[in-house]
């Protein structure tokens, strides 16, 4: 599984991850003490579990809408809305 995956934030301004061009928020922390990342469209179901900064789960589903911007695109415009 190719687990590299970049931070980022969210429209909102909230900690966010950009996964193979898809963007991911923080759903909740297990009690393993890992944490559960769901897409940010907002009819997608996609999930991905992060542990030790490691994917270690992602669910098999695909995603129902296409990509975000490239992760150059993202990290110029993140770093815009932050100013």
């Amino acid at each position: 599984m190719n687990t590299n995956f970049t931070w980022s934030t969210s429209e909102r301004g909230e900690k966010a991850i950009l996964y193979k061009n898809y963007l991911y928020g923080l759903r909740r922390e297990n009690k393993n003490g890992s944490f559960v990342y769901i897409c940010t469209f907002k009819s997608c179901s996609r999930t991905i579990t992060l542990k030790d900064n490691t994917i270690i789960k992602s669910n098999g589903s695909d995603h129902n809408h296409g990509p975000k911007l490239p992760e150059n695109v993202q990290a110029v415009l993140c770093g815009l809305k932050r100013r």
